[in-house]
């Protein structure tokens, strides 16, 4: 009994991590413009690590980068200018960029001019893997492959992809179901609206923080000009104004967004707060740093493209009271009001005042028992 239960989790955990890999891959593509948590491979050139089709999943937040690691990057030039690419760092130039090459390539990427030197911001995932086996998902993109084969249909591929996993997941849910043990089981609505609840809050918790940009740098505010080393601004003179272009930032997905902006430093500006970016449209942040008071300032910006569901002035409030809060915050309430739903279906209603009563009953013998 105690092993069927154990299966039974597991089988369980596989679903759920199948269905979060397909839904955080097609809905967070599709929002950001990149790849989310997956990707599908659309050549044989990784082989035999990856072949055609596969679908690999993702760590959106690389770190460094070092020669022999895979990464996914969009080259800016070559033949596969525009597309995203899956292959392995080969070697580094002078100026920090990479050479890449697929597995099954005999000479990198810039030698067969399908891309130029990749610089760091160009890469946006790495590849999980166990050892020197990575964590993929065979074969699953072909059939996205074969319906969407352009160089610029990832979204869409990725979309596909989501959707054929939760035919299959739906399928076998039903197939399960339809022994005369599953039948006689109930599902607890609660639970799975908790499930989904969570899911699409943390889902749109990380497609915003993929869109936060942590700005930092040091200056110094003095009676003469001067260079802070490694820093963009430097010694700013009493009374004197630097204007810099601080980012651009773009709305790669397909609804509009709202920038917010937060700094730490009343020397500095923003020119922009609270806007609505949007879709597929850049907006170039420019800053004006004002040498009011002398000292050394560490300062911080902070832009986020927040999903618009709050009012801009309410984001604008709580992020005023801390970034995070207002980039974060809306994200939460689509969560919630489908943990709600939950509640709603009469048996849900049931259980809730039975575990209610049950609950108010051991309280009460507990109490008895201290008495």
């Amino acid at each position: 009994m105690g092993m069927a239960r154990a299966w039974k989790t597991l089988e369980n955990l596989v679903l759920a991590v199948v269905l979060l890999v397909a839904l955080a891959a097609g809905a967070g593509s599709i929002i950001v413009g990149r790849p989310v948590a997956a990707t599908v491979v659309k050549s044989g050139s990784m082989y035999p690590i990856y072949s055609r089709g596969d679908v690999a999943l993702l760590w959106n937040w690389p770190g460094s980068i070092s020669v022999g690691d895979v990464i996914v990057f969009k080259p800016a030039e070559g033949s596969l200018a525009g597309q995203w690419t899956l292959h392995r760092v080969a070697g580094v130039d002078e100026d920090g960029r990479f050479f890449t090459k697929g597995d099954a390539a005999e000479i990198t990427d810039q030698e067969a001019g399908l891309a130029g030197p990749v610089s760091r911001d160009e890469i946006v995932a790495k590849p999980f893997f166990l050892g020197r086996f990575p964590i993929k998902i065979p074969r699953l993109g072909s059939l996205a492959l074969s319906i969407d084969s352009s160089k610029q249909g990832l979204q869409r591929q990725l979309l596909v992809v989501a959707l054929i996993a939760l035919v299959l997941v739906a399928a076998y849910e039903a197939f399960r179901q339809s022994t005369p043990r599953r039948r006689r089981e109930s599902l607890d609505s609660r639970i799975t609206f908790a499930t989904i609840g969570a899911f699409v809050s943390v889902l749109l918790i990380a497609m915003t923080m993929l869109q936060t940009s942590r700005i930092a740098f040091t200056y110094e505010v003095g009676e003469q000009p001067g260079v802070v080393t490694g820093q963009p601004i430097g010694i700013v003179t009493y009374g004197e104004t630097i204007n810099r272009e601080l980012s651009k930032l773009e709305n790669k997905g397909f609804m509009p967004m709202v920038l917010l902006v937060t700094e730490n430093d009343d020397n500095i500006t923003i020119d922009a707060d609270l806007e609505v970016v949007r879709p597929r449209s850049q907006r170039t942040v420019n800053m004006v740093v004002e040498g009011r008071v002398g000292g050394k300032f560490n300062s911080l910006v902070q832009l986020s493209l927040v999903f618009p569901l709050l009012p801009p002035s309410l984001i604008g409030t709580l992020g005023r009271t801390n970034h995070w809060l207002g980039a974060l915050g809306g994200c939460v309430i689509p969560g919630l009001i489908i943990m709600l739903f939950g509640f709603l279906e009469p048996s849900a209603r049931r259980r809730t005042a039975r575990d209610l009563r049950r609950l108010r009953q051991k309280a009460a013998g507990i109490l008895d028992r201290s008495l």
